[in-house]
């Protein structure tokens, strides 16, 4: 084919390619050698037909350059169609393997369908068994898996390599020292005779459904053990199931069927009938919460309270379809609520008539949550004034006690309450007043503080009476004192006085010892005369 009319009729992509490729390898081509090559013509009517060339040097020059060129071509088009198709198959078919979520490996059978051979494995496939093409392909799944058998795919490899028929391997635990977890297997048989497994990990799903057993579990013993009951109300047929909890509570008779409306008109306390009504109703037609606590009263005449809440489904255009609620008996609840009720009025009573304030102060905030009315006494401050400035104590402490009172917080934050202060104020009026604070330390689950409540008296008159009562002390000794020291002074008088009679009788009993010595001595003269 002459040089003019090959660029005429070849496409320009594969003639640039016959310039710069092969046109150099017929200049170094020896005698005997083969060039082949395809390349695009141009048909007649303007179509495109791929070709095949192979080509020899038939003559050459007397430099040894080629001269003519013998070949033969064929048209290769359909050839090319069908591999461009039978490329995009295996493309998409690749892409497809790779990118599926499940495992997909294909095996080999060998030995009559004894031993499975690992041919190829997808990357879902290497993540979840932990193998990898490099290492495994070529293996025996015996050697690669080697609790193949007690997991049981290997009996089902065999049949379906056998039958042909596709199996499916149902959840199951396998274990080796490489591999734990549950799996579920797809197996088949291509036409080609080899095995196809399809797998997928299912321990986290598993482990859920444990999961949700287990929480099921807990919460049906825990709805026992709260006596808590479920209904089941079906909105279009009126219809309700009742949980045992529910039929056992309310005192119903167990198997009946029950429609809505009579249930609750038979169970519902008379004067509490409206309110449950009206809620149902609310939350049936316009989405409301229903969460309400109302009485009941059971056949025997016993009035119980209950709490009721419920969430209402509905279809994709907002029909209401079921009432799905939980009932929980509250009796010894509301009981409990009215007591404490009564208790907080008792000693609100108490606390808003008495003289000495009671106060509740958070932690570490410093914020005051209660103070009685006695505030406006003893400090001159209102609660409001309290409440709406938790800087107040601390302003109003006499500077005197500003150290000390520094010294007391450090140590109540750190959970050192001391249980009483003595202290000293300026009131609102400017006077200095004495206050006496008894406290009591409120500590969490952790033992931390989170609050101290306490009673705060004014006893500035006591602490007057006790400097009085301090000065006529004082006084008292003083005059003691001068009382004692005039007795001193009669006492040395008394003593010298004593000490003059006690020498005069001395002075006498020597007089008369003298007297009778004499009277004895003239008796003598007279007896001897």
């Amino acid at each position: 084919m002459g040089e003019n009319i090959l660029p005429q009729l070849m496409h320009p992509d594969d003639f640039n390619v016959y310039l710069k490729e092969i046109m150099p390898r017929y200049q170094s081509a020896k005698d005997e050698e083969n060039i082949e090559h395809e390349y695009r013509m141009k048909r007649v009517d303007g179509s495109w037909r791929w070709l095949h060339a192979k080509e020899s040097i038939f003559t050459r020059l007397v430099n040894g350059k080629p001269k003519q060129i013998f070949g033969l071509t064929s048209d290769v088009t359909e050839n090319k169609q069908t591999y461009k198709k039978l490329e995009t198959s295996e493309e998409k078919y690749r892409e497809l393997f790779n990118n599926m979520s499940n495992g997909v490996c294909i095996y080999e059978a060998v030995k009559g369908g004894k031993d499975f051979i690992i041919k190829d494995i997808n990357k879902a496939g290497e993540e979840i068994t932990n193998m990898t093409k490099e290492y495994d392909l070529g293996k025996s799944i015996f050697e690669v898996r080697p609790s193949i058998e007690e997991f049981g795919l290997a009996d089902v490899f065999r049949r379906v390599f056998k039958t042909g028929k596709s199996e499916i391997h149902d959840e199951r635990l396998y274990e080796d020292k490489n591999l734990t977890g549950y799996f579920k297997n797809f197996v088949c048989k291509l036409e080609s005779g080899e095995i196809v497994a399809i797998f997928e990990n299912i321990t986290r799903r598993k482990q859920a459904e444990e999961a949700l057993i287990e929480t099921k579990n807990r919460l049906l013993k825990a709805q026992n053990v709260a006596g808590m009951g479920f209904l089941d109300w079906n909105l279009q047929t009126n219809e309700i199931e009742l949980s045992e909890e529910v039929v056992n509570l309310y005192g119903l008779e167990k198997g009946k069927n029950w429609v809505t409306p009579d249930l609750v008109a038979s169970v519902v306390h008379p004067d509490d009938l409206t309110f449950v009504q009206q809620n149902l109703e609310l939350a049936i037609k316009d989405g409301k919460k229903y969460n309400i606590d109302h009485r009941v009263v059971r056949p025997d005449g016993k009035v119980l309270w209950v709490n009721a809440q419920a969430e209402i489904s509905r279809d994709t255009d907002g029909i209401p379809l079921k009432l799905l609620g939980t009932v929980v008996e509250i009796t010894e609840r509301k009981k409990a609520e009215e007591a404490l009720r009564e208790s907080r009025d008792s000693f609100r009573f108490l606390a808003e008539n008495a003289k000495d304030m009671i106060y509740r102060m958070s932690l570490p905030e410093g914020h005051y949550e209660y103070v009685s009315p006695a505030s406006s006494d003893i400090f001159g401050y209102t609660p409001e004034e309290f409440y709406n400035n938790p800087i107040l104590i601390k302003q109003v402490i006499h500077p005197a006690w500003g150290k000390y009172f520094e010294n007391l917080w450090s140590k109540l934050l750190a959970g050192d309450s001391s249980p009483f202060y003595e202290f000293q104020i300026i009131h609102k009026s400017g006077e200095t007043r004495w206050l006496h604070q008894r406290n009591a330390m409120i500590t969490n689950d952790k033992g931390e503080p989170v609050a101290i409540e306490g009673i705060v008296t004014d006893i500035t008159a006591s602490k007057e009476a006790e400097k009085e009562l301090i000065q006529q002390q004082q006084q008292l000794e003083e005059l003691v004192k001068e009382r004692t020291r005039e007795l001193e002074v009669k006492n040395q008088e008394l003593e010298q006085f004593n000490n003059l009679f006690v020498g005069r009788e001395f002075r006498i009993k020597e007089l008369r010892d003298q007297v009778e010595d004499l009277e004895n001595q003239i008796a003598k003269m007279k007896k001897e005369t």
